[in-house]
């Protein structure tokens, strides 16, 4: 998955644009047997924090 986003400017953007971005995709009805959302949620925000 790719998310393009335009640029931030400050820090305090930035936290808003990944609370909105995580709130969107836990939004999703999926099957967990085939992808654990929580897991990928924190290994990205891990990566990109």
């Amino acid at each position: 998955m790719l998310i393009v986003i335009g640029e931030i400017s400050t820090d305090h953007h930035l936290q808003s644009a990944k609370k909105h971005i995580k709130q969107g995709l836990r939004s999703w009805d999926i099957d967990l047997t085939l992808c654990d959302l929580n897991r990928e949620l924190q290994f990205f925000a891990t990566r990109h924090s």
